[in-house]
């Protein structure tokens, strides 16, 4: 996972998941971190982009990511952090 920060938000980027660890919460732990050092930060929001086909769309729906853009590709997700 890594991490950018771009004045009030927090960009989520490479979040990956070896394929043997995935569906046993790493990837929602990982998120939960992300959301902590955020919030740390003091961002308000923690933004992303996912390919459309992308399994992880489905965990980041999950965790109260919502889509706020799309293109033909991707989709351009945030999640408003309590502050």
């Amino acid at each position: 996972m890594r991490l950018q920060y771009d004045g009030n938000t927090c960009i989520l980027r490479d979040l990956q998941v070896i394929p043997s660890a995935q569906n046993k919460g790493i990837g929602s732990a990982a998120i939960e971190e992300a959301e902590r050092l955020a919030l740390g930060a003091n961002t308000n929001s923690l933004d992303l982009r996912v390919f459309k086909v992308s399994p992880a769309v489905s965990l980041y729906k999950k965790v109260g990511f919502i889509i706020k853009s799309e293109d033909d590709r991707f989709f351009n997700m945030t999640k408003p952090l309590n502050t």
